[in-house]
Formats: structure tokens, C-alpha cells, sequence
């Protein structure tokens, strides 16, 4: 199903509406926790570290061009899990 979700985004979404998306979901996460306040703050904080991680990861992926396919996907597994 996630599978495609996302291949759905890829084929009918260019890079800007990606972007948007994204961009979006970020502004939503922020105005439920200014709206909850207290721990829902914690907890939008601990999603954006998660996501901040993840796109890490794959930035360090892209970055390294001397990684083999099998570390690769060492991190591309970190990332689903």
C-alpha cells in the first residue's frame, strides 16, 4: 500500500508539489502542536527528529559515491524501519 502511495506521488507530483507536500505536512504538525500545546510539542518535536534523520540518511547516501549497493541498502532499511 505504502509502496503505492508513493509511486502514485512520483508519477502525478513534479519536485515543487513534492516540496509543497512535504512543506505542508511540516506547517500542519506545527499548528496542531500550537494548538494542543504541553506534551504535543514533545511529541511534533520527536517527529521532525525522525524525519530529520531519515532525510540525513539519505543525503548521506547521495553524498557517497564509494558506497556499495549492499550499505546502501543497510540505510535505505534503517530508513522503513
Amino acid at each position: 500500500m505504502k509502496a503505492r502511495i508513493a509511486a502514485f506521488l512520483v508519477k502525478f507530483l513534479d519536485l515543487d508539489s513534492v516540496c509543497m507536500l512535504v512543506a505542508r505536512c511540516i506547517a500542519l504538525i506545527l499548528s496542531y502542536a500550537s494548538k494542543r500545546g504541553g506534551k504535543t510539542w514533545d511529541t511534533a518535536k520527536d517527529v521532525i527528529t525522525k524525519i530529520n534523520l531519515w532525510t540525513s540518511l539519505f543525503v548521506q547516501v547521495y553524498d557517497d559515491e564509494k558506497m556499495t549497493a549492499d550499505e546502501e541498502k543497510i540505510v535505505a532499511d534503517a530508513i522503513k524501519n
